[in-house]
């Protein structure tokens, strides 16, 4: 559910940060990278 929110809201939050399609992509890119991250640190 939280998904399928958020997914209608990206290009709002990309015309509110003026964001460039390519730092759109890097912005979500991090995000899923360092909940990767979190996820193995924290399993230990």
């Amino acid at each position: 559910m939280m998904y399928a929110s958020w997914g209608v809201h990206v290009p709002t939050v990309r015309d509110k940060f003026a964001l460039s399609p390519g730092m759109l992509s890097f912005a979500l890119l991090a995000v899923a990278g360092s909940s990767i991250f979190a996820m193995l640190t924290t399993g230990s």
